[in-house]
């Protein structure tokens, strides 16, 4: 009984571990947007303000129509706009942090079922017990998007499989330990 019990747990904790390698990569996507965007619209501000604070002495001295040059200066302002309202609709910093709170609720309850299984003198109730909270636990938080899962599921098992192929080519430079694991596998025949 007791060793069923742990067989479903491990199963659960793969699943963990899967959602928590999908909601990390989420989080850095989200985040790293977040940042470009904001980099990009303060950059844009800048350039706007100069742009506009600018003599019309100054483009011809760099040999702009000043005219066309301010067309052009216009025209990128709306875009920036566009932009602005876009970012600020998606609200990308928010998106990521719900991505990272997910995250470590699912790292803490990797936690909890790595001790209870590391520990052979868990009894069979709280294994049990434990099965139940994850279970309840993981209808609590963010799910991974529908559109998403499949490339965060096979990223994750890329992730775990070049991880094990690291640890067999220790002391190889890293950058060869990938050119070598992906050729590998771009060569190797599909698994049924």
């Amino acid at each position: 009984m007791n060793e069923g019990i742990r067989g479903e747990l491990e199963k659960i904790l793969d699943k963990i571990d899967q959602r928590i390698s999908g909601h990390s990569r989420l989080h850095d996507r989200y985040k790293r947007r977040a940042i470009i965007s904001e980099i990009l619209l303060m950059g844009s501000a800048i350039i706007l303000t100069i742009s506009g604070l600018a003599d019309d002495k100054y483009y011809a001295f760099l040999g702009l129509d000043p005219v066309f040059t301010r067309f052009c200066f216009s025209l990128y302002s709306i875009i920036a706009l566009v932009i602005i309202i876009i970012a600020w609709k998606i609200d990308w910093r928010s998106i990521a942090l719900t991505h990272g709170q997910a995250r470590e609720k699912l790292s803490d309850l990797k936690l909890e079922c790595r001790r209870a299984l590391s520990d052979d003198s868990t009894p069979t109730e709280r294994l049990e017990d434990l099965c139940k909270q994850c279970s309840i636990k993981q209808t609590e938080i963010e799910p991974i998007p529908e559109n998403k899962f499949n490339t965060l599921k096979a990223w994750h098992l890329k992730k775990k499989e070049l991880s094990k192929y690291t640890s067999n080519n220790a002391g190889k430079p890293y950058w060869l330990i990938w050119i070598s694991f992906h050729l590998s596998k771009l060569f190797s025949k599909p698994k049924s």
